[in-house]
This record gives C-alpha cells, sequence and structure tokens, in this order.
C-alpha cells in the first residue's frame, strides 16, 4: 500500500473547489498515472464524458437531483484515490 505523504497528486484544491462550488451534477476524474485529479461539470447527471484510457477513472461524483449540494475535501479526495490506486475501493 502507498502512503498517502508519499503520494503527490495534482489539482486536489482546483478540482474540490469546482466542484464544492457547482450545484449540479459533478465528477472528479483522477488519472492514475499522471496522478492528478480534475472536475467536470455536467448539466444533467446522465452526461459525463467516457474517457477511452483505462487510467482514467471517477474518483467522485454528484448528480443534480440529489447530490447537488455534496461536497467534498482534499483529505478526502486524496485518500480516495490513494484507495483507488492500491485497489482499497472501486470507482
Amino acid at each position: 500500500m502507498k502512503n498517502t505523504t508519499d503520494v503527490k497528486i495534482s489539482g486536489v484544491k482546483a478540482a474540490v473547489g469546482e466542484f464544492n462550488n457547482w450545484q449540479g451534477a459533478a465528477i472528479i476524474y483522477f488519472d492514475k498515472v499522471e496522478l492528478k485529479v480534475w472536475t467536470m461539470i455536467y448539466i444533467d447527471s446522465n452526461d459525463y464524458d467516457d474517457y477511452h484510457d483505462v487510467n482514467v477513472v471517477r474518483a467522485i461524483r454528484k448528480n443534480n437531483a440529489m447530490g447537488k449540494w455534496d461536497k467534498t475535501s482534499m483529505a478526502a479526495l486524496k485518500e480516495k484515490c490513494i484507495n483507488i490506486l492500491n485497489g482499497v475501493e472501486d470507482y
């Protein structure tokens, strides 16, 4: 298992800010090779980007009906990414 202090994931602050500020459907994507995250915002919860790279996964998502006010933290996102890298969590 990787220790959270050993892995630097770029884009965490920006991704969390965009995710938390958007009051609709949003997904934070994680690139397991590049170790970076970003947020994509959507008009409808049925919309999403289908990346054709097996290394890009959905880390955290919220929909615009039930979870539009859902928030995350930088620590929670980093922990989720570490768990994905370690195979502990599904994505």
